[in-house]
């Protein structure tokens, strides 16, 4: 018991030698002054100002052995604080060191080894052009360019990957090889172990679940993330927020005897000029999945969207031919939100996906669609029959477009003549084609200025023609869907059951503007 005292006393004897008080002055003018050389005792500094302890805060911080002053400039502050009688930055060794290295405490900052840089290690290719572009009819014009392709390691965690361009590719890579590679993708994506975040253009991968089965190209932001939730099972969920970058349609073909081909696809509206999204369709010939190749199954154009196939697949009037395809349609700004979780233990799998797809109605971009226009889809309900509006427009002559002038025969009235007398060409025209036998107006050539087209007179009442002055509206339209199931398995991984039970429910409105017909927009779905 003497012996503890003893040594409590030498303990308080070395530890009131080893403090001492200190007092410095910071001026008025200073902004940041070193305390001391000694060790400072952080708890113990305490700042007067006024006779009044002031709070650290915005008034004044604490870095190492530095008061910084952030207010009160023009005053004048007392510091008081207690200091260590170790100089700072100094050596300390409690014991000799061992096996030839010194065991050391270091006071003060120790600037830790920095690690090699990732940053090297990212390879880098692509190209920089530059053009010049003069004529006879057309200023001095300059052009570039900058394709670049990223690959590597930063931060020691991510894998980069990376294709970045400034051109806007219009067309799409031919279809005659069996191997697809994409020509207008820019993205950047980054992985680790647990997670995938990718900026730009991506593809949502194919859903295997019973209800919910779809593959979709988005513009966007795209998040995975996989995580094990204690020891017992593994969460993976993924969520997309994109502009979508095409619609999707399954389009059944009439095979013609001995005619392999073109064959033309259409749009899920009907439309007839579209472009195929490359590398998004697929081809089945009576149920047969066909691959496509020059020396496979089929060809296709992406730009004029047609199909070819190849002499090992003998077209008839009897094969059934289904093309499931996404094409490009600019008419409306279509936000994607897609959402999918799910949970997957030794006993089960429990998932919840939700998909919506929604034409902004307000932001047309291939149409322009005036309060007329917004009525006559209002009364269309889901009937798309009705969605054609005139496409003549009485503008005045103008020189620089295709004009036409109205002219009456003794049978017909106001037919379009095109024209470049500015006494009578008054009208422009927007012509669409409605197939053969269904119009009055055949292409007649070009003008400087786009593409003409001329009147037919009907034979013994029969449509000559496949044209019409028509121009045809494309209704906004809004698609969701939510899914949740469960799996449950029993017995061995070699030998068990299983029973999965599914719900979904639905909702298609395949005209936003109008609420006609909406009493069979929902629907609800179970499968076990």
């Amino acid at each position: 018991m003497r012996s503890l005292l003893v040594l409590l006393c030498i303990a308080l004897s070395l530890h009131s030698n080893a403090q001492s008080k200190k007092v410095v002055v910071l001026h008025p003018n200073v902004a940041c002054i070193t305390l001391d050389s000694s060790i400072v005792r952080p708890s113990s500094i305490q700042v007067f100002h006024n006779n009044e302890i002031l709070k650290s805060g915005f008034r004044y911080t604490v870095h190492a052995q530095m008061l910084l002053r952030d207010t009160l400039l023009n005053d004048t502050l007392v510091v008081q604080f207690e200091t260590l009688d170790i100089p700072y930055k100094s050596f300390a060794q409690n014991h000799a060191p061992q096996y030839g290295k010194r065991d050391v405490l270091q006071f003060g900052s120790i600037q830790a080894p920095m690690e090699e840089r990732s940053y090297d290690a990212i390879q880098k290719s692509g190209s920089i052009t530059r053009g010049v572009s003069i004529g006879n009819q057309q200023d001095l014009g300059v052009q570039s360019s900058l394709n670049l392709q990223l690959t590597g390691k930063i931060a020691n965690r991510f894998q980069l990957l990376a294709s970045i361009s400034d051109n806007n590719i219009p067309v799409s890579s031919s279809g005659s090889t069996q191997q697809f590679q994409e020509f207008d993708q820019v993205f950047i994506q980054l992985t680790d172990k647990r997670n995938k975040i990718i900026a730009g253009d991506f593809t949502l991968p194919l859903r295997s679940h019973y209800f919910m089965k779809y593959t979709k190209r988005g513009l966007g932001i795209f998040v995975q993330n996989t995580n094990e939730i204690h020891s017992q099972g593994i969460l993976k969920s993924e969520a997309s927020i994109s502009i979508s970058k095409g619609k999707f349609n399954r389009q059944s073909i009439l095979g013609i005897e001995g005619s392999q081909g073109p064959y033309r696809l259409q749009g899920a509206d009907g439309e007839t000029y579209i472009t195929v999204l490359g590398g998004t369709e697929n081809v089945y010939i009576d149920g047969k999945k066909l691959i496509r190749g020059q020396d496979q199954d089929y060809l296709i154009d992406y730009n004029s969207a047609e199909i070819i196939f190849t002499p090992r697949n003998r077209i008839t009037k009897d094969k059934r031919i289904v093309v499931e395809f996404q094409y490009s349609d600019r008419q409306y700004a279509r936000p994607l939100v897609t959402a999918d979780f799910e949970y997957t233990t030794k006993s089960g799998t429990t998932y919840v996906q939700f998909f919506q797809e929604l034409d902004a109605k307000n932001q047309p971009l291939q149409q322009t669609l005036t309060a007329e226009n917004r009525l006559v889809l209002a009364q269309a309900g889901d009937s798309f029959s009705v969605t054609n509006v005139s496409g003549i427009d009485s503008v005045g002559f103008q020189s620089d477009r295709v004009m036409y002038a109205l002219r009456d025969t003794l049978t017909f009235t106001n037919i379009l003549v095109y024209s470049t007398d500015a006494a009578t060409a008054f009208y422009t025209a927007s012509f669409t084609f409605v197939g053969n036998g269904n119009g009055d107006y055949v292409e007649n050539g070009f003008s400087s200025y786009g593409k003409v087209f001329k009147w037919v007179a009907p034979l013994d009442g029969v449509k000559q023609g496949n044209y019409e002055p028509i121009q045809r509206l494309t209704a906004p339209k809004k698609q969701r869907m939510l899914v949740a199931g469960h799996t449950k398995n029993w017995g061995k991984e070699t030998n068990y059951w299983s029973m999965n039970v599914e719900g979904a429910y639905s909702e298609l409105d395949a005209n936003t503007f109008s609420n006609l017909n909406d009493q069979n927009n929902r629907g609800i779905a179970l499968k076990a």
